[in-house]
């Protein structure tokens, strides 16, 4: 049966009116018409009004969270070259990006004032030599001087102030022999300090590498363990240093596996593992630093490279997780799902989001009464929303 419209309504009530003298019948069945076309009840209303939906179960899971830090990519050996004493830098052999071999000067200091210093330690050594072998000659003669003493003194061929006399010369003979040897001993500590300093007046490679970056300049003075290279072996390890919190630090292990990704790489994802653990706080971060092996996958990673990383640690919790497409108005932080109550009304409700999982979304906590959460029709949902559950 056809729906009229409220004027068709009047004018078939008027027209019945008109003509109800002349045909009673007619009368009758305008007022079925009316009866036929009345408003629906409420209750069919609301009936109608329903939104379909389709439920998820929110499940429990065995889940580890991810600890997430940014770093810097760092060679596996970085070494900071420097000569061992101060002075003017001569010549520099090598530039940024250079490869050198094991043994390979690098570097090396203007040698006039170390050599200076070397001939006067080596003359200073071999002049205490001297001085130590006249104190020894000194020292048997005064020796042999005071037995032959006692010997006449015990004859009373020499009297007692004669004795004494050779007893003091041979004290003399012994403290200056004493002295003798701690000029030597002085004279042997210098002359090795200056070999020293001669010797490593001249950076050498300390093993095959590469030469990142250049840090002086020849003509430019330099103080002893001031760098002038940073230096890195040939080996293939690329090493991620990070700063972590009090709080994520203590759920941390070395060997634990880490994903790492870099802005030269947006979409590829590298794999890693957390090899040393700093046992003491970074006074300038605030943080612990920890360092995380990175695989270079063949992929080309340059030292200064800044990372994100992810941490996952080997205990796992017990968490609740949703379907990422129950989830809306989220800010990375929270976000809402809707539930069904007993009545079949739409309940809004705001979760604490965790981590993401695949297709599930980690929550903190489990809200009372939320064993399922909408996932096919939430868009069209506010709270009080009469809803229709589907099953398919």
């Amino acid at each position: 049966m056809s729906i009229l419209s409220n004027g068709q309504i009047f004018k078939g009530l008027l027209e019945c009116n008109m003509n109800m003298k002349n045909n009673g019948y007619l009368f009758l069945l305008c007022f079925v018409f009316c009866f036929a076309c009345r408003p629906k009840s409420p209750d069919l209303a609301k009936e109608e009004a329903r939104v379909a939906v389709q439920l998820a179960p929110v499940k429990l899971i065995e889940h580890a969270p991810g600890i997430k830090a940014s770093g810097v990519l760092e060679p596996d050996d970085l070494v900071k070259l420097s000569f061992k004493t101060g002075g003017l830098i001569k010549a520099i052999y090598v530039s940024e990006g250079d490869k050198v071999k094991k043994g390979q000067p690098l570097a090396k200091l203007d040698l006039t004032e170390i050599e200076q210093r070397l001939k006067q330690s080596e003359s200073a050594k071999q002049q205490a030599s001297i001085n130590i072998e006249r104190a020894t000659l000194a020292l048997e003669k005064s020796k042999r001087d005071l037995e032959s003493a006692n010997a006449l003194f015990r004859d009373s061929v020499i009297i007692e102030d004669d004795l004494n006399n050779t007893q003091t010369a041979y004290d003399l003979a012994e403290r200056e022999f004493e002295l003798a040897n701690e000029a030597l001993s002085m004279a042997k500590s210098n002359d090795k300090i200056a070999n020293f300093n001669y010797e490593h007046s001249t950076i050498f490679a300390p093993h095959e590498g590469k030469i990142l970056s250049r840090l002086a300049e020849p003509n430019e003075m330099t103080g002893p363990g001031m760098p002038v290279l940073i230096f890195s072996s040939s080996k293939e390890r690329a090493i991620l240093k990070a700063g972590l919190t009090e709080s994520d630090v203590v759920n941390v292990a070395e060997n634990n596996e880490a994903k790492v990704r870099f802005f030269a790489y947006p979409d590829f994802e590298f794999s890693g593992k957390v090899i040393e653990i700093s046992p003491v706080i970074n006074p300038e971060s605030a943080t612990f630093d920890v360092s995380i092996e990175v695989e270079t996958e063949a992929k080309k990673l340059l030292p200064g490279f800044i990372g994100s990383v992810t941490i996952l640690p080997e205990s796992l919790n017990s968490l609740h997780a949703i379907p990422a497409q129950a989830l809306i108005e989220a800010n990375g932080k929270s976000g809402f799902v809707f539930s069904v109550d007993e009545n079949d009304y739409a309940r809004k409700i705001k979760v604490s989001i965790l981590d993401i999982e695949g297709e599930d979304v980690i929550i903190s906590g489990h809200p009372p009464d939320m064993d399922q959460v909408v996932t096919l029709g939430v868009e069209y949902l506010f709270t009080g929303t009469k809803v229709l559950v589907k099953t398919e």
